[in-house]
């Protein structure tokens, strides 16, 4: 009985591992995007400046 229990906890311990790991991975990317986007946009800026 014992060993179903802690058998059942080390799976959803696994599934919340993927999951957290799926989360931080998006995070990330997320991230990466939105400051490549905000680069985009610095640079499109500066070159506006730089042209007037």
């Amino acid at each position: 009985m014992e060993s179903n229990v802690l058998a059942d906890v080390a799976e959803n311990f696994k599934k919340i591992k993927q999951t957290s790991v799926n989360l931080f991975e998006i995070f990330v990317y997320e991230q990466l995007e939105q400051s490549l986007f905000n680069d985009s946009m610095f640079q499109t800026k500066t070159n506006k400046q730089l042209s007037s």
